[in-house]
């Protein structure tokens, strides 16, 4: 089955006490392939993200974005999280 959807990215970022919200709305595409549901997604309006997929599984989802700055971030039921960030000034973790 594929669907095409508006896809909502909330993210909540502490950087050493300083928190912020960002939100993103995309067009994407919704597909399943096994027991796996993925999302594809065109970048951000600030076109640093240039397209990014979401892959979900039971107790797992990744999501990945691709463009001017990367990212891969894992989510893992029951663990924290952290990601890596490869900008042109070098990787933020």
């Amino acid at each position: 089955m594929n669907s095409d959807v508006i896809l909502v990215l909330k993210g909540y970022q502490d950087i050493m006490g300083d928190e912020s919200v960002n939100d993103t709305v995309s067009e994407g595409k919704y597909y399943k392939k096994g027991s796996r549901h993925f999302v594809v997604f065109d970048g951000a309006e600030d076109q640093v993200h240039k397209y990014g997929m979401i892959k979900i599984a039971e107790g797992h989802v990744d999501v990945v974005r691709r463009g001017r700055e990367s990212v891969h971030m894992s989510f893992a039921s029951g663990k924290d999280t952290s990601a890596i960030y490869h900008t042109d000034a070098g990787d933020l973790r």
